[in-house]
């Protein structure tokens, strides 16, 4: 009888210690679930400000891996890339990742959710228009619109279309200095009336210069990571 007894009060301790450990699995599951949700998911984020001393709102050099074309190639069409402004060291996002139509398009950290990642279509550029260059127009991989420039030289997202009128169409220029520098990005570029897309400390962007000053702020970065 006292082996007996033994052998179930052991039995109860060791399931009681499964038990705890599954719990402890669970819980660590879930927690992991929840980060997922936060990484990946498109949560409100604050904007970076001028002077702004949290870490992620912190400028860092280009990391390895960053492609930084110039001149008329984009990359393939259909592979998203992030356009990073070379003075503020931000990415083209729409505002706090919304899928609202009309919505700004702002500049915000490089991190890597889709929000910050468009996917480009390339059409040939009017031979009347500055080395009959090749036009682009960017289609965010999250939300499914596309950049477009408003009178006032703001950016939204808007349904995209095929119209080359449309002011969802941009074209590159290299900067002349320095080597391996950004290049520089205008919109409305089929319209004839292009102007220079301009990245703020603030987190905004416009566009109301006809040509672009070789600032960091008027230089952008094609990456793919």
């Amino acid at each position: 009888m006292q082996h007996t007894s033994s052998r179930v009060g052991i039995a109860l301790l060791l399931a009681g210690a499964v038990a705890v450990v599954a719990g402890a699995d669970s819980h660590e599951k879930a927690e992991g679930e929840a980060a997922m949700e936060v990484t990946e998911g498109e949560a409100t984020v604050e904007l970076c400000d001028e002077g702004d001393a949290r870490p992620e709102c912190q400028q860092t050099p280009p990391q390895e891996g960053e492609v930084k074309e110039r001149g008329v190639w984009i990359g393939i069409p259909g592979i998203p890339i992030k356009l990073a402004n070379e003075g503020v060291n931000r990415c083209l996002r729409p505002q706090n990742g919304s899928r609202i139509e009309g919505r700004p398009v702002v500049l915000d950290t490089c991190a890597s959710t889709t929000s910050r990642y468009w996917i480009t279509k390339e059409e040939r550029g009017s031979s009347s228009l500055p080395g009959g260059r090749f036009l682009y127009r960017f289609k965010n991989q999250f939300t499914g619109f596309c950049l477009e420039k408003r009178p006032d030289g703001s950016f939204i997202q808007k349904a995209c279309t095929d119209n080359l009128n449309a002011p969802q169409w941009f074209s590159f220029e290299p900067a002349p200095w320095p080597p391996f520098a950004g290049e520089f990005l205008y919109a409305n570029s089929y319209l004839g009336g292009r102007r220079c897309l301009r990245g703020r400390t603030n987190g905004t962007l416009t566009a109301t210069e006809a040509n672009c000053p070789n600032f960091a702020s008027r230089r952008w970065r094609r990456n793919l990571f």
